[in-house]
Formats: structure tokens, C-alpha cells, sequence
């Protein structure tokens, strides 16, 4: 393995080499992500200490989300309609009570 990371190799466990080349068969596709300034310094920090690329934390982060379903917890999804909520305004008083009345209105055009 090349020197780079602070003039030092990084110790691979035989494990953990096998499972890299093995996952890495894999065709890759190149794709671009938008990330916050605090996200790219975060990720670059962690990926350096762990002597990996930003693409391999990327990856593994997407394996992550995947392996649990995709899905969101119940308690998610009420955190985030509970964010949502009073964020946006209708102009009306009364769109709790008469919502179907305006959609069906909104839908008829």
C-alpha cells in the first residue's frame, strides 16, 4: 500500500482486506452529493483517521440506510410533521376544519 497518510501504512486486518476486495468487485457508478461545509469537514476528518476515502464513508453510509429498509421510524416521521407544522400559511382561517372543501376546490382548478 502506498505512504501518504502522515507518512505512515495503515495496518490492515486480513478480514478486513478480503471484505474490501470483495465488496470493491462491484461495477461502481460515479455520481455527484451536495454537502454542507460542516458535513464535508466532518466526513474528511473521520475518513482520514479511519484511512479511507469520503466515497468509502459515502458508501458505507448508503449500505446503512439500505440494509435497514430505506425506512423511516414512526417517531421520525412525527419528528419531522412536527417541524413541518405552522411552516407554512393557506391565507385562511378555517383549513383545519373546511381542507376538503378547498382541495376538491384547488383539484377542480
Amino acid at each position: 500500500m502506498k505512504d501518504g497518510w502522515r507518512g505512515q501504512k495503515p495496518v490492515l486486518d486480513a478480514k478486513l482486506h478480503e471484505w474490501y476486495h470483495d465488496v470493491r468487485n462491484d461495477i461502481m457508478l460515479r455520481t455527484q452529493i451536495q454537502l454542507t461545509e460542516k458535513q464535508a469537514s466532518q466526513l474528511k476528518t473521520l475518513a482520514s483517521r479511519r484511512w479511507v476515502s469520503m466515497a468509502e464513508l459515502i458508501r458505507q453510509g448508503v449500505d446503512l440506510v439500505l440494509s435497514h429498509g430505506g425506512e423511516i421510524s414512526s417517531a421520525e416521521i412525527r419528528h419531522k410533521a412536527q417541524e413541518a407544522a405552522g411552516r407554512f400559511r393557506s391565507g385562511t382561517h378555517d383549513g383545519s376544519v373546511r381542507h376538503d372543501e378547498y382541495l376538491s376546490k384547488e383539484y377542480a382548478g
